[in-house]
C-alpha cells in the first residue's frame, strides 16, 4: 500500500495565509517536560557541536547539538532565538521530485511536498534555511528522510479477502496515509520491523527502527522504500520493538538535503 495522489484539498491550501508553524507536538514525541525542551534548545546554542552561519538580508545562525543520531537544531535570526526542533541526523536517503515548498512565516523553516517512487509525500525540511534557494519545481533531490513517532504499537494485522475470494495476510503490509487533524507532514503508518536498536536523547531511551515506508506500486523487483523511524520509550505504551513485529502508529516526517545532491 502506498499513499494516493495529492489530496484534493491542496488547491484550497494555496489560498491560506502563510503558516506560522510550531514544534510543540514534535517535542512531545521525544521528551515529556517543558524543562527538557528548554534545556535542549538552549543547550544547542551553548554547547553546539556544529554551527552554520548564513548571511543574506538577515544573519541566520544555526546550531546543532546532542547525540550522534538525535540532535537539537536551534536557529537564531539577527541575534534572537527564532526556533528549535528535534533533528534526526540519521535517516534513509531517497530521491524526491519536488512539487512545491511551503515556507513558514519565520522564513527559515518550510515543508517540502513531492513524490518518492511515484508516491505523494510531504516532510518538514530541517535544513530549509540553508537550501531553500536551490529548490525548483520538478527538480529531483536526494533527501535523508526520517520520522519521529507520536505513537507506536505492535499490531495484529490479520487477513483480508480479495476480489477473487482468497484471503491474504496483512502481516507484511507497508503503507502510510495522512493523519486527519495533523499537519501535511503527519502520517498514520503500518509496517514491519527490519532492524531495531536503542539510542538516547538526553536521559530518554529511544528505539531506532528501520522499516519499509511503502512498497512501490507497479515496480516489480524494486526494493521497498525504507524509512528510519524513531520512537521514544514513552510513546510505545510499554511495548519493546522487535525485529519481525508488525507495527502501526502516527509519525512526523522530516528530512534534509544530502550535501552532494
Amino acid at each position: 500500500m502506498i499513499l494516493p495522489d495529492t489530496p484534493d484539498h491542496e488547491s484550497e491550501e494555496k489560498k491560506k495565509p502563510e503558516k506560522i508553524g510550531c514544534h510543540g507536538s514534535h517535542w512531545n514525541a521525544l521528551v515529556r517536560t517543558e524543562g527538557e525542551v528548554q534545556a535542549a534548545v538552549v543547550g544547542a546554542l551553548e554547547h553546539a557541536g556544529h554551527l552554520k552561519m548564513i548571511e543574506r538580508r538577515r544573519t541566520v545562525l544555526a546550531a546543532l547539538s546532542g547525540g550522534e543520531v538525535l540532535k537539537t537544531c536551534s536557529v537564531v535570526v539577527d541575534q534572537e532565538l527564532c526556533t528549535g526542533y528535534p533533528y534526526l541526523a540519521r535517516g534513509s536517503v531517497h530521491e524526491v521530485e519536488v512539487d512545491r515548498v511551503e515556507e513558514w512565516r519565520s522564513r527559515v523553516e518550510g515543508q517540502v511536498r513531492g513524490r518518492l517512487a511515484g508516491a505523494w509525500i510531504a516532510f518538514f525540511d530541517t535544513l530549509y534555511f540553508m537550501h531553500k534557494e536551490r529548490y525548483e519545481t520538478g527538480g529531483r533531490y536526494r533527501f535523508s528522510l526520517a520520522a519521529l513517532a507520536y505513537r507506536l504499537r505492535r499490531t495484529d494485522p490479520g487477513t483480508v479477502t480479495g476480489p477473487d475470494g482468497k484471503e491474504f495476510s496483512l502481516e507484511h503490509m507497508a503503507g502510510y496515509f495522512p493523519f486527519q487533524g495533523g499537519d501535511v507532514d503527519d502520517f498514520v503508518f503500518q509496517t514491519h520491523i527490519k532492524e531495531v536498536r536503542e539510542v538516547t536523547f538526553g536521559t530518554r531511551r529511544v528505539y531506532q527502527i528501520t522499516a519499509p515506508l511503502f512498497r512501490p506500486r507497479d515496480r516489480e523487483g524494486q526494493d521497498d522504500a525504507e524509512i528510519t523511524l524513531y520512537a521514544a520509550e514513552h510513546v510505545t505504551g510499554g511495548y519493546v520493538p522487535a525485529v519481525g513485529d508488525a507495527i502501526s502508529g502516527v509519525m512526523w516526517l522530516q528530512g534534509h538535503l544530502v550535501e552532494d545532491s
